[in-house]
């Protein structure tokens, strides 16, 4: 059905990249945001689907680096697959490859030998559904807040609008809307059966 799906869903970017954007988004520190542009592969400028973020950041979704189409960091095997629901943070002085269930491989190495300080939010849960029960009994926000789920989703769903529409997009994280295209806007949603309303 290719990348985004056929009329009631999103394919594999919806189903299990969302993932992968929770550990981008919260990485990057977007939890509460998102990207400012949208470039789909169909437009010949990018090798794949590419997120621009408004500090310059670019987040490529791809399930590994190919010499002939991404910049390679030194030190990374390009055999390598990048983590299921994972990414490569690739700075100036070198890479973070990390994964949901713990992975965590570094270039130069010692770079994980840093003390780290860790966000509020960011600890490990070994059973969402428990600390979501916790969290209604306790009235403390869950380790992965609906609306922090929410923005990752919004992320997938963009990559799935460019996809439609064969253009780049320029996305408003803020205001929750495409700037300067109806059409796009008009995939934000669609008609609901009545009597559903929102």
């Amino acid at each position: 059905v290719g990348a985004c799906g056929g009329d009631f869903g999103g394919g594999n970017l919806t189903s299990n990249t969302v993932h992968a954007f929770d550990v981008v988004q919260w990485g990057l520190g977007m939890d509460q945001s998102g990207p400012v542009e949208i470039i789909p592969p169909e437009t010949g400028q990018v090798p794949a689907l590419t997120y621009k973020y408004a500090n310059g950041v670019l987040v490529q979704v791809v399930p590994r680096l190919e010499r002939d189409k991404h910049l390679v960091p030194e030190g990374w095997d390009v055999k390598t697959r990048i983590q299921s629901f994972g990414a490569v943070f690739v700075g100036e002085k070198g890479w973070i490859h990390v994964g949901r269930q713990g992975y965590l491989t570094s270039f130069p190495a010692e770079i994980l030998d840093q003390d780290v300080a860790y966000p509020d939010h960011g600890f490990a849960v070994t059973s969402h559904q428990q600390n979501w029960l916790d969290c209604i009994r306790s009235r403390e926000r869950p380790a992965c807040d609906v609306a922090i789920g929410c923005h990752s989703t919004t992320v997938s769903h963009l990559g799935c609008i460019a996809h439609w529409t064969g253009r780049p997009l320029k996305w408003d994280p803020a205001a929750e809307q495409f700037l300067g295209d109806d059409e796009a806007n008009r995939l934000c949603s669609r008609a609901m059966r009545p009597p559903w309303r929102l």
